[in-house]
């Protein structure tokens, strides 16, 4: 962009004008105006892209930690379903408890908990194995939840890069406006 700039200036002195001394956009020719806005459009259009480039990661992201924190309010609820069915002798009995067998075989077929004797129809667990299990379940959270917090870092620097693209494209969009202002004047005489 210097380059166009500095085309339209005299340099008889034999010493090119700083390009601080030109960003004057009322100093610039009719021709260099419309020149000046191609630019600056085709900086909107590179700025757009990265944009939309940088949104998509950031959705990408978001969607992974989402389905972890949905499967840790999941996990949760098993281990709140356990405590309030463990009995006196901290034992678990899942005679009478159908969802709980449901939700346990789920966090064992979609989530890839550890839980044993779940497929031998196991019925009740002693207080050591019902401890294991939800050692093992409590493992499992803290796993998805370690997965997360170097992607929520990742998200915000994400962020940032999009809020600064964001503020370069509207520095460019007002520049286009003045530039585009200028031209009005140069027609209108």
């Amino acid at each position: 962009m210097s380059d166009i700039l500095l085309n339209n200036h005299d340099t008889s002195s034999g010493k090119r004008p700083r390009e601080t001394d030109i960003d004057d956009i009322d100093a610039l020719e009719p021709e260099t105006n419309r020149r000046h806005i191609d630019l600056t459009h085709e900086m909107q259009m590179v700025y757009m892209q990265k944009a939309d480039e940088t949104k998509v990661k950031i959705d990408d992201l978001a969607a992974q930690i989402t389905v972890r924190k949905g499967r840790m309010s999941t996990i949760n609820e098993i281990i709140a379903a356990i405590n309030s069915a463990t009995s006196e002798e901290n034992t678990l009995d899942l005679t009478n408890q159908d969802e709980l067998k449901t939700k346990l075989k789920r966090a064992k077929e979609e989530f890839g908990v550890d839980i044993p004797k779940l497929d031998d129809n196991k019925v009740t667990y002693s207080s050591l194995e019902k401890d294991r299990l939800l050692q093992n379940l409590e493992l499992v959270c803290d796993s998805w939840d370690k997965e997360n917090h170097p992607q929520l870092s990742k998200m915000e620097v994400y962020q940032k890069e999009l809020d600064r693209i964001m503020n370069m494209l509207t520095s460019t969009r007002k520049e286009e406006s003045q530039a585009g202002t200028q031209i009005l004047r140069n027609i209108k005489g």
